[in-house]
């Protein structure tokens, strides 16, 4: 199959879709794509429009590329449900290990997300989802020490964190806000996640609210973006669309 040069479409372009189709439908994931110098001869373009083809598809979290190794088919995303309903990873082994928890004094930044003066003692828990042992997304929550109890290492590598909360505090959760933002991987996140530095993450900002209008607890969720989709069951007025 030959590319068409009297289009409109940039060539690259199509050269994207070409690739993506291959890489979504004929080939398994692990499976190489030919060398730049076989797409080349095979699809009659220069190495320059491969390369763009094949970066645009990287960003896109349908190829890898890697030393040694040459272009590759990823994995599909892992779809991660927003409504904590308890959906299984298909076929795939999943777990959530604890990464570390410790007291902090509250800075400006999150103390101003949790409605408390700066400097008050605040819990901060550490957790990483691990899917057939790769690192895929990490949590960190916060939670008010005057509200809680010490929790035990015990505890947080091994029970349900929102269960566990609730058990501990007593206190139910009346509503809360969600933001979700993309931002690039730190040093620290990339070293946790195990990815490179500027990797994109969907981050999920989550502050819950009590009755009494104070807040119970603060988190971000650290999704990486090549190996996981967001998605939430709502009903037809909660729908985005139906804002615009």
């Amino acid at each position: 199959m030959m590319l068409e040069k009297d289009t409109p479409v940039a060539l690259w372009r199509q050269m994207r879709i070409v690739l993506r189709e291959k890489a979504t439908k004929e080939l398994r994931p692990g499976s190489q794509l030919p060398t730049e110098q076989e797409l080349c001869s095979q699809y009659g373009v220069s190495r320059i429009t491969v390369r763009q083809a094949i970066s645009s598809l990287v960003k896109e979290g349908i190829l890898a590329t890697q030393r040694g190794r040459g272009t590759y088919v990823l994995p599909p995303r892992i779809t991660t449900h927003l409504d904590n309903s308890p959906v299984p990873v298909e076929g795939k082994e999943s777990r959530v290990v604890l990464y570390s928890v410790d007291r902090i004094a509250a800075d400006p930044w999150q103390a101003d997300r949790l409605r408390v003066e700066a400097g008050e003692p605040l819990h901060r828990i550490r957790r990483v989802r691990l899917v057939e042992e790769e690192p895929i997304a990490y949590l960190t929550l916060f939670l008010p020490v005057r509200l809680f109890p010490g929790f035990t290492r015990t505890e947080l590598d091994s029970e349900n964190l929102s269960q566990l909360i609730a058990s501990k505090s007593g206190m139910a959760i009346i509503n809360g806000e969600e933001t979700i933002q993309c931002i690039q991987a730190d040093s620290f996140r990339s070293n946790v996640l195990k990815i490179p530095v500027g990797s994109p993450l969907l981050v999920v900002e989550t502050i819950s609210y009590l009755a009494s209008g104070e807040v119970r607890d603060f988190s971000r969720a650290y999704h990486r973006a090549d190996r996981t989709q967001l998605t939430r069951i709502v009903s037809g007025s909660q729908l985005h669309s139906s804002n615009w």
